[in-house]
């Protein structure tokens, strides 16, 4: 008869050496509580105690707040005059021809506009940042003097404004969130009512307003594109205006159109601001940050904005392609302009003449379209019978 053995691994085992596992695994239980060396700090990640442990590191946090401001600048599909009856988008492929002359805005393709001022997403995420910012520059005050707290806490309230403004004046009343929402710890927190217009617009004035006693007349330091008292009043003003409009107030209640006026009459008596004296040099490098500027977005020369010439210019200069042609006025814009006594070519006294409809016109004509027989960097520009964006 055949017979086998198990194989010593699979006897049975002796009481002693069931004992001598068990006291194995105790101890290999209790060495898995030592196990601080396993928790080891992310070196691709600034941990929230190292991000506001001073000045400035919590500094860094308020920039990338300041960098998620909207911007056009190479923005070439979604400028918002593309959108209007001002501005005609000549290449065929841009959401200004695809979606929105061709009458094909649905649900699934709302444009969100330059840099996402209107993606509902996007800007929340925006929000997200001010609110996260908000709680834990108090958690970690004791790392900040006061004067800096102050400051960053009302450019803050203020980029947190500007951002429900572009809400605002995208959808009208939205959900009004003002602290992090965590999903871990409280999942209902997550759902938050659509508030009223006027609940938004209140919103948004009691951060300006809040950020507006905060915040210094005039920037520190020329340039470095910070939110003064002038900009925070300039958008309660904004809002306030768009507020007062027939779009969101059907009503016409005159007490918001009243609202509006104190708001940018304020800004008016702060003295600050006045029209730059000469309009054609306004957005040259060397006049940034000029006496009618309130708040705009800073950039390094040369690392955004220097391919506009590209996007927005004549698609054909001289026979040859140079841009898109994506900024052309439609002759509606043209017709708007006024002659140079300053009444408007509808005016039988106004001297208009449709044979020759560039004569007399007022000075900005002449700095801001691109006619037949205009000169522009020593160039005559002769457009095409007929054509838009083709210069010969």
């Amino acid at each position: 008869m055949l017979t086998s053995k198990l194989p010593y691994s699979m006897q049975t085992p002796s009481p002693l050496r069931f004992a001598a596992v068990l006291l194995g695994a105790a101890l290999l239980l209790n060495s898995c509580k030592n196990d601080d060396f396993l928790n080891v700090d992310s070196k691709s990640a600034v941990t929230e105690v190292s991000a506001y442990s001073s000045e400035t590191n919590a500094d860094l946090v308020v920039n990338d707040i300041y960098n998620n401001l909207a911007s056009s600048s190479n923005d070439s599909n979604q400028n918002l005059e593309q959108y209007s009856d001002n501005g005609f988008c000549a290449a065929g492929w841009q959401t200004a021809q695809t979606v929105v002359r061709a009458g094909a805005i649905s649900p699934a393709n709302v444009p969100n506009g330059p840099n996402g001022m209107w993606a509902w997403e996007t800007s929340y995420t925006r929000i997200r940042k001010c609110n996260l910012f908000l709680q834990n520059v108090e958690k970690y005050s004791a790392n900040f003097s006061a004067s800096w707290k102050t400051q960053r806490v009302g450019e803050v309230r203020f980029l947190r404004a500007l951002y429900y403004t572009y809400l605002f004046t995208s959808y009208g009343g939205v959900p009004l969130i003002d602290k992090p929402l965590d999903s871990t710890t409280d999942p209902e927190g997550l759902f938050v009512v659509r508030s009223t217009i006027d609940q938004t617009v209140a919103f948004i004035v009691a951060d300006c307003d809040a950020a507006a006693a905060s915040l210094p007349a005039t920037a520190a330091r020329k340039g470095d594109g910070r939110a003064t008292k002038g900009a925070a009043l300039t958008l309660k003003g904004w809002a306030q205006l768009f507020a007062a409009s027939p779009l969101a107030n059907p009503g016409g209640d005159a007490a918001k159109w009243r609202a509006a006026a104190a708001a940018n009459k304020q800004v008016m008596d702060l003295n600050t601001y006045s029209l730059f004296p000469d309009f054609a040099a306004l957005f040259m490098q060397e006049n940034n940050d000029n006496q009618e500027v309130i708040f705009n977005k800073e950039y390094i020369a040369v690392t955004a904005g220097q391919s506009k010439e590209g996007t927005y210019g004549p698609v054909n200069v001289n026979g040859v392609t140079q841009g898109w042609g994506n900024y052309a006025p439609t002759q509606s814009l043209v017709d708007d302009y006024l002659m140079s006594n300053g009444l408007p070519i509808t005016n039988p006294a106004s001297g208009y003449d449709p044979q020759n409809p560039y004569l007399n016109r007022e000075k900005r004509f002449y700095q801001s379209i691109l006619y037949d027989g205009a000169r522009g960097r020593e160039i005559l520009l002769l457009p095409a019978l007929g054509a838009t964006t083709r210069l010969t």
